[in-house]
């Protein structure tokens, strides 16, 4: 296949579907792969006995790079879709360069204008193989699931790596209750910021989609030569409303709410993961027969303690 037909091909495709329905097809495919690698790791985690151990940093390390780099990736293809479509309007005098087109029958916009199509794809490409890298790694995380060390407080702590011979490193920092309310402040922002953003991407597409008519309303009481310079200069505003602002925050939507979405899957190698264990961590009844045996515990029902300590304040 010769560049002038994968270049005819792609322009075809995303023509019939349009650059955001086009980008949101190969981010489909990319979501598609990490969820058959999901499944796929939580398999072998589940038939393998885990003999080493390593989260490559912080919890968040992976996770906290998948949907930045994702939304920037996204944003640049759609950028690079609208701007190829407006180039193949203009096709190339000569016809072993088909694919560098000529706006405004001239060769020097027509390369700067291809090389600024270029680099969008380049930096769309990218960033969404950096999100597909960095997900991989996560998802992996997330099949394994949390490794957890019992300090001698009863305390439990995420372990950050174990090696064969049984040297472990565990997140000594992060207790439950830090934890906890590391949770609820990053559940906090991401609502914030879920509103913000979803308030400003709704006022942007009513400018883009009622803007124009709406100001053209008021034009019988405008003088003619300000109606002349707002009929040239709204569609220019309408059009860099909708690809500076239009786009890019309603991806930024899609991204915060995905966010939202897999913190209420539970997954815990993500910034404020949500904290499942008991608040103390259970002793099993082998430690409570020893204990009993011992005279040192007097373990009661919840019922029963309720009971005693209402009953020692009325004494």
């Amino acid at each position: 296949m010769t560049v002038n037909e994968l270049v005819a091909a792609v322009l075809a495709f995303v023509r019939m579907n349009g650059p955001i329905g086009a980008v949101a097809y190969l981010t489909g495919v990319l979501v598609a792969i990490l969820g058959v690698f999901y499944l796929l790791a939580k398999v072998a985690a589940r038939l393998s006995v885990r003999k080493t151990f390593d989260i490559g940093g912080n919890f968040d390390h992976f996770y906290s790079r998948v949907l930045p780099a994702a939304r920037s990736g996204t944003v640049a293809l759609i950028f690079a879709g609208y701007l190829g479509l407006w180039l193949s309007r203009w096709p190339a005098a000569s016809p072993q360069l088909r694919w560098l087109h000529q706006p405004y029958n001239s060769g020097f916009y027509g390369v700067l204008a291809t090389l600024i199509v270029a680099g969008l794809i380049a930096k769309g490409a990218w960033d969404l193989a950096k999100a597909e890298w960095f997900g991989l790694r996560w998802l992996r995380l997330e099949a394994g699931g949390v490794l957890w060390h019992i300090a001698d407080s009863g305390e439990p702590y995420r372990t950050m790596w174990l090696r064969r011979n049984g040297e472990y490193l565990y997140d000594r920092e992060m207790t439950r209750d830090k934890r906890a309310g590391e949770e609820l402040t990053t559940l906090r922002e991401r609502r914030l910021r879920l509103g913000t953003v979803s308030a400003v991407a709704a006022i942007a597409v009513i400018v883009w989609l009622k803007g124009q008519s709406f100001i053209e309303t008021f034009y019988p009481a405008l003088s003619s030569g300000f109606v002349g310079l707002l009929q040239s200069v709204l569609p220019i505003f309408i059009w860099l409303a909708f690809f500076f602002v239009v786009i890019p925050m309603t991806v930024w939507v899609i991204a915060v709410l995905l966010d939202e979405l897999i913190y209420r899957s539970g997954a815990q190698f993500i910034t404020g993961a949500k904290v499942l264990e008991p608040g103390a961590w259970r002793l099993s009844r082998q430690n409570v027969e020893e204990q009993k045996v011992h005279g040192d515990a007097d373990f009661v029902a919840a019922a029963e303690a309720v009971r005693r300590m209402f009953g020692a304040g009325k004494q």
